[in-house]
């Protein structure tokens, strides 16, 4: 279209103005710690992190009484997509190292690929087809979470969360039966609860109520819960 020129030369060069405009301002935002990517690679760093109120692929809201609120982006497309690419570039450029300027071009174009695969990878098609792959290749390790997930699938979400607001805990399943119960209503309070490193059950419900997590697909995270000890384990960078 550029090549042709005219109109159509002037569509295009607007179009990518604007969607190089809208990543760099995201960018920005990502740099700045107000949205999030998928997090650090190291997974002990990754789980620090949650105990501390953060979410992966989400907004970082400040809020009037000093606490941090994390809102869940994925699944709002095409909304959330300039946000996660932009994240996730940002994330992976952190953590590459880079010296001369070919090596920064190398890592900024490695990085937008590693973004753009994790946002393909992220949607509910391709996960499944992730994980498909993910067990065939080795069944004796992934099998029985591959079936599990496949049992899940009996249960609409509507029905799942249902129990989510029910019971707002999350559960510990070990088979495709005790998985179906998990997503039932009323069947999933005898589980036994998934717990965090420090023993406490973890729970999905935020601190705006069980009304608004049964109804918003938005997920929402806050600083509010976090231990003391794991403030400071953060200051010291500590997993």
């Amino acid at each position: 279209d550029i090549q042709a020129g005219g109109a159509r030369a002037d569509l295009a060069i607007s179009k990518v103005a604007t969607g190089s405009t809208i990543m760099l301002a995201m960018a920005d935002l990502a740099m700045s710690g107000q949205i999030t990517g998928e997090g650090p690679s190291d997974w002990k760093q990754r789980e620090q992190w949650k105990r501390s109120g953060w979410e992966p692929n989400s907004i970082k809201i400040e809020n009037e009484d000093g606490s941090t609120s994390y809102y869940g982006v994925r699944g709002m497309e095409p909304f959330s997509t300039p946000i996660m690419l932009a994240s996730n570039m940002v994330e992976i450029l952190k953590e590459s190292d880079i010296g001369d300027e070919d090596q920064a071009a190398e890592a900024a174009w490695v990085a937008a690929i590693m973004a753009v695969s994790n946002q393909v990878v992220s949607q509910q098609y391709m996960s499944g087809i992730s994980s498909f792959f993910e067990m065939m290749s080795d069944s004796k390790r992934h099998g029985q979470n591959w079936t599990n997930r496949l049992a899940s699938a009996v249960i609409p979400t509507g029905v799942a969360e249902i129990t989510k607001a029910m019971d707002p805990y999350a559960r510990t399943a070990y088979n495709m039966g005790q998985t179906i119960r998990r997503r039932t209503p009323g069947l999933s309070k005898d589980l036994p609860y998934n717990t965090d490193v420090w023993g406490r059950p973890i729970s999905y419900r935020s601190d705006i109520g069980g009304l608004y997590d049964a109804l918003s697909p938005i997920y929402v995270s806050s600083d509010k819960k976090q231990e003391p000890i794991d403030k400071e384990l953060n200051k010291l960078e500590k997993y």
